[in-house]
Parts: C-alpha cells; structure tokens; sequence
C-alpha cells in the first residue's frame, strides 16, 4: 500500500504508475521501442569506438533533455537499463539489436 501512496504522489501518469508498480510491463507501452533506437542513435552518433564508459553514461543520461514528451519514459529506461546499455553501446550491435534485447522491441519474425 505504501508503494501505491508513494507512486500517485511521484509519478506523473497512471501508465507509469502501473509500469513502475510492475502491474503493466513496460515493454508493453507504445512507444517504448521508439524511444530506444532514438536513444541509441542519438548516443552511438556522438561517440566511437573508443569512447569510454564514463562519457557514453554521460551521453546517455543527457539525451533524455532532447526528447520532448518522452522525456520521462526516456528517463527511467535510461535510469533502469543504465549498465546493459552502456555495455551494448561498446558493442557494434545497431540500435534495433540492442532494443530487442532488452525487450523494448520485438524481434522482427521471418516470414517463409
């Protein structure tokens, strides 16, 4: 109960309400696969190879300024996926193969 009071106090959607409750998967809400390439595009463009994993974390919490009303959904994936992303962003995985494998999208079927 507490965690409920504390949630309709903080957060700022019923839908994030139920994602952070864990009622409704956050894989489950539009957008979200949107959102990851978005981010790992915008992060792999601003670094290489080479980048440490000190500059690819700041660059990942500082593009979630730049989403406009995602912001907030950028945030927690951002803030959830923290350490798996900056370990997939000195990979040389593209955006999609990284967002499906934190299940932010579906992997695309092959049809025969």
């Amino acid at each position: 109960m507490d965690m409920l009071v504390e949630e309709l106090s903080t957060s700022d959607s019923p839908r994030s309400i139920c994602v952070n409750l864990e009622v409704m998967p956050e894989a489950q809400l539009p957008g979200l696969c949107w959102a990851c390439k978005w981010i790992l595009n915008k992060v792999k463009k601003q670094i290489s190879n080479g980048t440490d994993q000190e500059t690819i974390k700041n660059k990942l919490i500082s593009v979630c300024d730049q989403i406009g009303f995602l912001k907030s959904k950028c945030k927690s994936f951002v803030k959830k996926y923290l350490n798996t992303l900056i370990e997939e962003l000195s990979t040389t995985d593209d955006p999609r193969t990284i967002c499906v494998n934190l299940k932010a999208c579906k992997p695309k079927t092959m049809e025969w």
